[in-house]
Protein backbone atom coordinates (compact mmCIF):
# COMPACT_ATOMS: atom_id res chain seq x y z
CA UNK A 1 0.00 0.00 0.00
CA UNK A 2 1.30 3.61 -0.73
CA UNK A 3 1.10 6.26 1.86
CA UNK A 4 0.76 9.37 0.05
CA UNK A 5 1.03 11.43 3.27
CA UNK A 6 3.92 13.80 4.39
CA UNK A 7 4.60 15.58 1.18
CA UNK A 8 8.19 17.33 0.68
CA UNK A 9 8.65 18.34 -2.89
CA UNK A 10 12.34 18.84 -3.47
CA UNK A 11 11.16 21.81 -6.54
CA UNK A 12 10.36 24.09 -3.69
CA UNK A 13 13.59 23.15 -1.73
CA UNK A 14 16.18 25.24 -2.08
CA UNK A 15 19.94 25.74 -0.12
CA UNK A 16 21.60 29.00 0.68
CA UNK A 17 25.63 28.32 0.12
CA UNK A 18 27.10 31.37 1.94
CA UNK A 19 30.32 32.56 1.07
CA UNK A 20 32.63 35.10 2.67
CA UNK A 21 34.59 37.51 0.81
CA UNK A 22 37.89 36.14 1.82
CA UNK A 23 37.01 32.67 0.16
CA UNK A 24 39.51 32.80 -3.32
CA UNK A 25 37.22 32.81 -6.51
CA UNK A 26 38.74 29.85 -7.66
CA UNK A 27 37.36 28.13 -5.33
CA UNK A 28 33.86 29.17 -5.44
CA UNK A 29 34.04 28.63 -9.14
CA UNK A 30 35.42 24.94 -8.63
CA UNK A 31 32.69 24.21 -5.89
CA UNK A 32 30.15 25.53 -8.10
CA UNK A 33 31.18 23.20 -10.89
CA UNK A 34 31.24 20.20 -8.24
CA UNK A 35 27.55 21.21 -7.19
CA UNK A 36 26.51 21.76 -10.41
CA UNK A 37 24.22 18.94 -10.56
CA UNK A 38 22.00 20.46 -7.15
CA UNK A 39 22.13 24.30 -9.28
CA UNK A 40 18.53 24.40 -9.50
CA UNK A 41 18.30 23.71 -5.71
CA UNK A 42 21.29 25.88 -4.63
CA UNK A 43 21.09 29.72 -3.91
CA UNK A 44 24.85 31.69 -3.61
CA UNK A 45 25.43 34.65 -1.49
CA UNK A 46 28.26 36.45 -0.58
CA UNK A 47 28.67 37.88 3.04
CA UNK A 48 31.39 40.11 4.07
CA UNK A 49 32.29 38.09 7.27
CA UNK A 50 31.12 34.91 9.62
CA UNK A 51 29.73 37.25 11.89
CA UNK A 52 26.97 37.91 9.41
CA UNK A 53 26.31 34.24 9.17
CA UNK A 54 23.02 33.28 10.87
CA UNK A 55 22.79 29.42 11.97
CA UNK A 56 19.62 27.81 9.87
CA UNK A 57 19.16 24.38 8.40
CA UNK A 58 18.85 26.05 4.97
CA UNK A 59 22.04 27.85 5.19
CA UNK A 60 25.24 26.34 4.33
CA UNK A 61 28.58 28.29 4.72
CA UNK A 62 31.84 28.81 3.16
CA UNK A 63 34.51 30.37 5.29
CA UNK A 64 38.48 31.21 4.02
CA UNK A 65 39.23 27.63 6.36
CA UNK A 66 36.96 24.97 4.14
CA UNK A 67 38.67 25.85 0.96
CA UNK A 68 42.47 25.16 2.17
CA UNK A 69 41.43 20.96 1.04
CA UNK A 70 38.85 20.82 -1.02
CA UNK A 71 37.29 17.15 -0.47
CA UNK A 72 36.84 18.72 2.77
CA UNK A 73 34.44 20.78 1.91
CA UNK A 74 33.00 18.15 -0.44
CA UNK A 75 32.44 16.14 2.97
CA UNK A 76 31.17 19.21 4.79
CA UNK A 77 28.57 19.58 2.35
CA UNK A 78 27.58 16.56 1.80
CA UNK A 79 26.71 16.26 5.72
CA UNK A 80 24.81 19.15 5.07
CA UNK A 81 22.57 17.70 2.74
CA UNK A 82 22.17 14.56 4.39
CA UNK A 83 20.86 16.93 7.77
CA UNK A 84 18.72 18.81 5.55
CA UNK A 85 16.96 15.77 3.58
CA UNK A 86 16.33 13.68 6.73
CA UNK A 87 13.78 11.08 5.98
CA UNK A 88 10.80 10.70 7.95
CA UNK A 89 8.51 8.39 8.52
CA UNK A 90 5.52 7.28 5.45
CA UNK A 91 7.23 10.79 3.72
CA UNK A 92 7.11 10.46 0.07
CA UNK A 93 10.64 12.57 -1.83
CA UNK A 94 9.82 13.84 -5.34
CA UNK A 95 12.99 13.91 -7.11
CA UNK A 96 13.83 15.69 -10.43
CA UNK A 97 17.28 13.91 -10.02
CA UNK A 98 17.93 11.27 -8.21
CA UNK A 99 21.72 12.04 -8.12
CA UNK A 100 21.08 15.06 -4.78
CA UNK A 101 20.39 11.82 -3.09
CA UNK A 102 21.73 8.71 -3.94
CA UNK A 103 25.17 8.42 -2.19
CA UNK A 104 23.17 8.12 1.67
CA UNK A 105 21.46 4.85 0.72
CA UNK A 106 22.96 1.78 0.94
CA UNK A 107 24.16 0.22 -2.51
CA UNK A 108 22.99 3.26 -3.78
CA UNK A 109 26.23 2.94 -6.32
CA UNK A 110 25.31 -0.56 -7.55
CA UNK A 111 21.01 0.78 -7.98
CA UNK A 112 20.46 -2.08 -5.82
CA UNK A 113 16.58 -1.31 -5.88
CA UNK A 114 14.91 -1.29 -3.14
CA UNK A 115 17.16 0.82 -0.85
CA UNK A 116 16.80 0.58 2.79
CA UNK A 117 17.40 3.65 4.58
CA UNK A 118 17.55 3.99 8.77
CA UNK A 119 15.68 6.62 10.30
CA UNK A 120 17.12 7.89 13.25
CA UNK A 121 14.02 8.86 15.19
CA UNK A 122 12.62 4.85 15.22
CA UNK A 123 16.01 3.34 14.60
CA UNK A 124 14.55 0.96 12.41
CA UNK A 125 14.90 0.66 8.66
CA UNK A 126 12.27 1.46 6.16
CA UNK A 127 11.65 0.05 2.32
CA UNK A 128 11.91 2.59 0.12
CA UNK A 129 11.19 2.47 -3.89
CA UNK A 130 12.07 4.64 -6.38
CA UNK A 131 9.41 4.83 -8.88
CA UNK A 132 9.40 6.59 -12.39
CA UNK A 133 6.13 8.99 -13.23
CA UNK A 134 4.40 9.02 -16.31
CA UNK A 135 1.72 11.01 -17.59
CA UNK A 136 0.43 8.43 -20.35
CA UNK A 137 -2.03 6.13 -18.85
CA UNK A 138 -0.62 2.28 -19.74
CA UNK A 139 -2.13 -0.89 -18.52
CA UNK A 140 1.24 -2.23 -16.73
CA UNK A 141 1.05 1.21 -14.38
CA UNK A 142 -0.06 1.94 -11.02
CA UNK A 143 -2.22 4.80 -11.46
CA UNK A 144 -1.81 7.44 -8.08
CA UNK A 145 -3.04 11.02 -7.21
CA UNK A 146 -0.50 13.54 -6.77
CA UNK A 147 -1.06 16.90 -6.29
CA UNK A 148 -5.05 16.51 -7.71
CA UNK A 149 -3.21 14.85 -10.91
CA UNK A 150 -3.26 11.28 -11.83
CA UNK A 151 -0.09 9.65 -12.44
CA UNK A 152 1.14 5.93 -13.37
CA UNK A 153 3.68 4.63 -11.51
CA UNK A 154 6.14 2.45 -13.05
CA UNK A 155 8.28 0.13 -11.48
CA UNK A 156 9.73 -2.45 -14.16
CA UNK A 157 11.77 -0.06 -15.87
CA UNK A 158 15.43 1.03 -15.52
CA UNK A 159 15.69 4.80 -14.26
CA UNK A 160 16.25 6.89 -16.79
CA UNK A 161 16.64 9.99 -15.13
CA UNK A 162 15.69 12.36 -18.02
CA UNK A 163 12.96 10.88 -19.63
CA UNK A 164 10.63 10.87 -15.95
CA UNK A 165 10.60 12.44 -13.01
CA UNK A 166 11.91 10.68 -10.41
CA UNK A 167 10.50 9.97 -7.07
CA UNK A 168 10.77 7.77 -3.93
CA UNK A 169 7.85 6.28 -2.17
CA UNK A 170 8.30 4.90 1.30
CA UNK A 171 6.28 1.32 1.21
CA UNK A 172 5.27 0.27 5.18
CA UNK A 173 6.59 -2.77 6.16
Amino acid sequence: MVKNNNKNNLLHLKFNILITDSVNENILIQFKKWTNKYKKFIIYKKIKSEKDYIVKIDNFLIKEGDTKYFTNLKKKFKIYITKKLKIKEKEIIYLNDNKILDYKYKNSENKIRPYYVNNSNTQSNHKIILYQISSKKRTNLKKIKINNKFCYLNWEEPIIVNKFKLFKILIET
